[in-house]
């Protein structure tokens, strides 16, 4: 015989039924199940479908990143000189000023040559080297830690520092950006 300890009784007994199959409906599908809702066979039925189209039930943030690439690109095809303008703004006079409303992405590339930015939670910075314009060549520093913000703009020479720094100052101080300092060299 074996040294090992004898089970009790009751882990020798043979284990419950299996519950039977549910039965099936007049329609062939089996009973909902306690607590769920009967889902319709016929999209049309469907509250979450309009007319054979899922449509969204939930309230969409223009916030989201997804929503803001979305808005961004527009329509499949569609060009930047192509779009409307958005709902409630004057449109555009001229063909001079629907170039002037262009996408930012297609402009970005003749305005900027290098974009670097890094960061965390709490501070951040971004560093962008101008392409065109009377700071073509210069190079524009970001710095913002736990809300404070400085700015450096390494400018080409010949350029104005002086005013520079001053439109600069006053471009954020209309924008409520509260500016530790602002370094033009």
């Amino acid at each position: 015989m074996s040294d090992a300890p004898a089970l009790p009784p009751e882990c020798m007994a043979p284990p419950p039924p299996l519950p039977s199959p549910p039965s099936l409906n007049a329609s062939g599908s089996p009973p909902p199940l306690a607590g769920s809702l009967p889902v319709p066979r016929d999209p049309r039925e469907d509250p979450f479908f309009a007319g054979g189209a899922p449509r969204r039930t939930l309230r969409q943030d223009p916030l989201d990143p997804s929503e803001r690439h979305a808005a961004q690109i527009g329509p499949f095809g569609a060009s930047p000189a192509d779009a409307s303008p958005p709902a409630g703004a004057p449109a555009p006079a001229t063909a001079a000023d629907a170039q002037v409303r262009t996408s930012l992405e297609t402009i970005l590339p003749e305005l900027v040559r290098k974009v670097a930015w890094s960061g965390d939670g709490r501070r951040g910075t971004m560093r962008l080297e101008l392409g065109a314009g009377s700071l073509a060549g210069g190079t524009l520093v970001v710095h913002a830690d736990d809300g404070r913000v400085r700015v450096e703009l390494d400018a080409p020479s010949g350029t104005d520092v002086g005013a520079w720094k001053a439109r600069l100052e006053e471009r954020l101080a209309q924008r409520g950006v509260d500016v530790d300092e602002v370094d033009v060299h």
